[in-house]
């Protein structure tokens, strides 16, 4: 897509593509409303790949499946995602949803049983990207060889989190965020709960700037160090 784009209540599925945007490639203006995005296949950005503006809106992106990033969604853009449902996509790399490299903006929505085989089981969250998450869950993640089950942020990343819930996600090191040196991340009126991680950080793993305001973490576990946060 070059130009404007509207899909309504309408459905993308079971497509191909050998490089980017198996479903859907956006280098302009996007706008999917009550839709649903599934069983699409590519090498990054099996469902949405996007270079322009994006908004998705009452919507479901699922079962994808990236060879390499972001089974779901691939963002060099600007984004908004809210009130939607984001599952069972899966990636090898990065995201098992998401990848964000540029500005993203998640309200509402739930990223559930996504899986990938590096970092970042719902979302990857890369250099010099800027994700805001508010009033979502993300539950029941996983990232299977390094870490992030619910959330990687990735070195000169920032991440915000509001009013939301990391639960019952699955890494090997921070179960449900791992957040890499030089990266940001503030977590305001926010729950991570009952994740856990095969080697340290189970909740979250911190290895940059991190902030918690009127937050909890509970009921994480790791095999070695570090239950809550290492």
């Amino acid at each position: 897509n070059g130009g404007t784009m509207q899909l309504i209540a309408s459905t993308i599925s079971a497509n191909t593509a050998s490089l980017n945007g198996g479903g859907v490639e956006n280098n302009s203006t996007l706008n999917v409303t009550s839709s649903l995005i599934t069983s699409n296949t590519a090498t990054n950005g099996a469902g949405i790949d996007n270079t322009g503006t994006l908004t998705v809106t009452g919507s479901t992106l699922s079962a994808n499946q990236a060879s390499f990033d972001a089974g779901a969604l691939d963002n060099s853009g600007v984004a908004l995602v809210s009130a939607s449902t984001i599952t069972s996509n899966t990636a090898s790399n990065a995201g098992g949803a998401i990848l964000n490299n540029a500005q993203l903006t998640i309200l509402g929505s739930t990223l559930s049983n996504n899986s990938v085989g590096n970092s970042g089981g719902a979302i990857f969250n890369n250099a010099g990207g800027n994700l805001s998450i508010s009033t979502s869950t993300l539950s029941g993640n996983t990232a299977t060889s390094n870490g992030g089950g619910a959330i990687f942020d990735n070195g000169g990343s920032n991440l915000v989190v509001s009013s939301s819930t990391l639960s019952g996600n699955l890494s090997k090191n921070g179960g449900g965020l791992y957040n890499v040196a030089s990266a940001q991340v503030t977590f305001t009126s926010s729950t991570l709960s009952g994740n856990s991680a095969r080697y340290s950080g189970g909740g979250v793993l911190n290895g940059g700037t991190m902030q918690l305001i009127a937050s909890t973490i509970s009921a994480n576990t790791a095999s070695l160090n570090g239950g809550g946060v290492e």
